[in-house]
């Protein structure tokens, strides 16, 4: 089974300087070891949004091959409450 989680990073670029953002993590377990499956950094700028997106991913067990398009949609306000 797919798990679905946030890391908070620590970013900088030079046009904006250091900045905190949220990735979203795919991983299994596998005798006892999480394995990465995917790492998407810099996809969140606010926490709470980062947590509710991960929230649905694993409580509608979305398929990994899916997680690009459904970060999209995400960002483009499809999930907006």
């Amino acid at each position: 089974m797919i798990t679905y989680e946030t890391l908070e990073e620590t970013l900088s670029k030079p046009e904006l300087g250091t900045y905190t953002a949220f990735a979203i993590r795919a991983y299994e377990e596998k005798d006892g070891k999480q394995i990465t499956l995917s790492h998407i950094s810099d996809v969140f700028l606010n926490k709470a949004e980062a947590e509710h997106f991960v929230e649905l991913c694993n409580r509608l067990q979305l398929d990994i091959i899916h997680l690009p398009d459904v970060i999209e949609d995400a960002l483009a306000g499809a999930f907006s409450n």
